[in-house]
């Protein structure tokens, strides 16, 4: 049976720019949702499709970002009014980017083929066995609150607050013969269908230009990305049978980092 992936994408985009004496502004907000039934080929985030019906697959795509504003900016740095040789107090800037947004969405998933589908044995590893999933709301939580583990009433190894209500779901029934029938059936929770932690990024630049001859310069410049150093955490495990990461952030993307370079334009 041939299947066909499909996807749609619709967003609200605004962009502003700016510039005010020395400072210079470019602001963007987008709004959007795009949904598909398989986001890549192989990429381990539920690309099989349903091999019966391909709706059911449907969800957010893998690289879903609900909202995201993004802002430039640079400021010419008033030296160059300073007494000096102007070599010393001319082409100081800095510049930077700041970003805020939602998380990229968490990929519900269960690791096993009690629907009897076969989709694991596609080449692509990725079953689309999906959990139950009850009523009810998820209760988001910090990840830093995750809970101190080894503490009275809390053995789990990351803690005994996970990010998103995980008792929410369940697995599906295993398929059986005895000593009752239990028919293969697929979870009915959709695989991706809310956001994972977002982000609050800086990164600052600073830059010095020094005008050697007509065509030679040299630039300097140091930078700091992630330069107030928050955590930026990555999406909350969400496969049910991983039972001691199900529902926690086990990871975060680099703290804050430096560079001091230096080049020669000829």
């Amino acid at each position: 049976m041939a299947t066909m992936a499909n996807s749609n994408y619709n967003a609200l985009e605004v962009t502003l720019r700016r510039t005010l004496g020395r400072a210079e502004f470019l602001a963007a907000y987008t709004y959007g949702k795009s949904l598909d039934n398989a986001s890549g080929n192989g990429l381990g985030q539920g690309d099989n499709i349903n091999p019966i019906d391909h709706a059911i697959t449907k969800a957010l795509s893998a690289f879903n970002v609900a909202q995201n504003f993004v802002v430039s900016y640079s400021y010419r740095l008033p030296f160059d009014k300073l007494a000096g040789p102007k070599r010393l107090t001319d082409g100081w800037l800095i510049n930077g980017i700041t970003r805020f947004a939602t998380g990229f969405p968490v990929y519900i998933n269960e690791n096993d083929d009690y629907s009897l589908l076969g989709t694991g044995s596609t080449g692509q590893g990725n079953d689309i066995d999906e959990p139950n999933r009850l009523p009810g709301s998820l209760g988001f939580k910090d990840p830093r609150t995750a809970g101190l583990p080894g503490t009275p009433g809390c053995p789990r190894p990351l803690g005994c607050n996970p990010y998103f209500k995980t008792t929410l779901f369940t697995p599906e029934p295993k398929p059986q013969i005895s000593p009752t029938v239990v028919m293969p059936q697929l979870g009915n929770s959709s695989r991706r269908f809310f956001g994972g932690p977002g982000w609050n990024n800086f990164d600052l630049s600073l830059t010095k230009d020094v005008k050697l001859t007509e065509s030679k310069s040299l630039e300097f410049r140091a930078e700091f990305f992630n330069a107030w150093n928050h955590a930026q955490f990555q999406s909350p495990q969400g496969t049910i049978n991983n039972t001691s990461t199900f529902g926690f952030v086990t990871g975060a993307n680099p703290p804050r980092i430096g560079q001091v370079s230096m080049k020669f334009y000829f």
